[in-house]
């Protein structure tokens, strides 16, 4: 999982290591990524982190959606 600050960008290996840095359970971190909303700072998001194959993928997988 990802979480991009206001300032700096942090990768983590689990929502529950996330949870842990950020001093909330998992359902929170879970939430914040389905719903898109900010952690209570107002600036820290959260997304699910992919690889850059896996990224590449999608984006060719967009392209052949939008052409």
């Amino acid at each position: 999982m990802i979480a991009f600050e206001k300032r700096d960008t942090w990768v983590f290996e689990s929502i529950a290591d996330a949870a842990i840095a950020y001093g909330v359970n998992k359902k929170v971190i879970l939430d914040r990524i389905n719903d898109g909303c900010t952690l209570k700072d107002g600036y820290t998001t959260l997304d699910w982190h992919s690889s850059e194959a896996e990224t590449v993928q999608e984006l060719r997988e967009m392209r052949r959606y939008i052409l």
